[in-house]
């Protein structure tokens, strides 16, 4: 023990020298953590200080996760689109868009080869090395500054092993599972480039093997909509420690790729005679009973709405009850005038009214 003690304060040591003094011995830091690797240890360096640095045994390398305020309430919002969402799909006989737009051939998202194998299909073009794990050092950036060192190059079978092997019983919602595996996918960083899309697309694998229907989301096209959203929930999760915050953002996301989806089927908004009764979607019942007969800026619907990113709101939200004909604009000549306010029209009123 006292062994052990000492051998994790000389890496300690070596490690503040490697942040404090910019490595004016490279070689004795890679000793340090070669070391660390083959005592079953990883070094994780979040950032430029040594607050980031963290030693763990088998698994405990996971950031652990912990449930936020607001969590549990917007997966039980995801859950429940989830199902409409099946249903409506279902009602339709699967004439809703349903397809599998990756071009991978068949794969189980549960199997490391078939990891390895949609790496190499989707970068063979591009990557010399794709579908083989990295065999040198990575340093992450973002924008000029180091976000963190992905653990050792020999360890990334073993830290894929341990991730593949927690996925099978997670012991969380698969919603939640899906992204704390996201996340520690890009924490591990096994390939040599495309680390990020292919985490992406392993999460839109595991969501549709859960529920097929889930196939026609488009996740990547989401996260590229927001990418600072994304990049900022990623390195509050670094910083925190806790897969949580990162789970939350990625759970939105989905919520307002849901709402679209939904919105977009042919059910989703069915437009009648003015004497027939009108057919609506949960989501724009939810938007309709913001207003409450007032007329708002798009802010403070997105703030009734519980929203924050502004272009899911108006593709799930805004823009298809505007089409619909539901909400107006009071400036409609100027969409994208700073005093823009919107407001139920007619026919939004007389729904909202029924809606209770």
């Amino acid at each position: 023990m006292i062994a052990r003690a000492t051998s994790a304060l000389r890496l300690f040591l070596l490690l503040w020298a490697e942040i404090n003094v910019r490595l004016k011995s490279r070689q004795a830091f890679k000793s340090a953590r070669a070391w660390a690797q083959t005592n079953g240890l990883c070094v994780l360096i979040v950032d430029d200080n040594l607050g980031g640095v963290e030693m763990a045994s088998k698994r405990s390398w996971m950031a652990p996760f912990v449930m936020e305020s607001g969590l549990s309430k917007i997966l039980g919002d995801v859950c429940e689109a989830v199902g409409r969402y099946v249903e409506r799909t279902s009602d339709l006989g699967g004439t809703a868009e349903m397809s599998d737009r990756s071009g991978l051939p068949h794969r189980d998202p549960y199997a490391m080869s078939d990891l390895l194998s949609a790496h190499r299909h989707m970068f063979g073009q591009s990557v010399p090395d794709a579908g083989a794990l990295r065999t040198t050092e990575a340093r992450v950036m973002r924008g000029a500054q180091v976000a963190f060192v992905p653990p050792l190059p020999s360890s990334a079978k073993r830290l894929m092993d341990e991730l593949f092997e927690w996925l099978s019983e997670p012991g969380e919602h698969p919603l939640i599972a899906f992204s704390i595996f996201h996340y520690h996918l890009l924490y591990i960083h096994p390939f040599t480039d495309g680390n990020g899309r292919l985490a992406r697309q392993w999460h839109q694998e595991l969501m549709q093997k859960w529920r097929p229907a889930l196939a026609s989301l488009r996740l990547e096209e989401s996260v590229t909509g927001n990418k600072a959203e994304y990049l900022m929930a990623l390195e509050r999760s670094d910083r925190q420690k806790n897969a949580a915050p990162f789970v939350l953002f990625m759970l939105k996301l989905i919520s307002g790729e849901l709402a679209g989806k939904i919105a977009e089927t042919p059910q989703a908004v069915t437009r009648q005679a003015a004497d027939a009764p009108v057919r609506l979607s949960d989501f724009l019942e939810r938007l309709l009973s913001v207003f409450g007969g007032r007329t708002l800026t798009g802010a403070e619907v997105m703030s009734g709405l519980g929203m924050s990113h502004r272009g899911t709101f108006r593709k799930n939200y805004l823009d298809p009850a505007i089409d619909a004909g539901f909400v107006e604009m009071t400036q409609p000549d100027s969409p994208r005038s700073p005093t823009q306010k919107y407001r139920l029209t007619a026919r939004g009123k007389e729904a909202a009214q029924k809606i209770g």
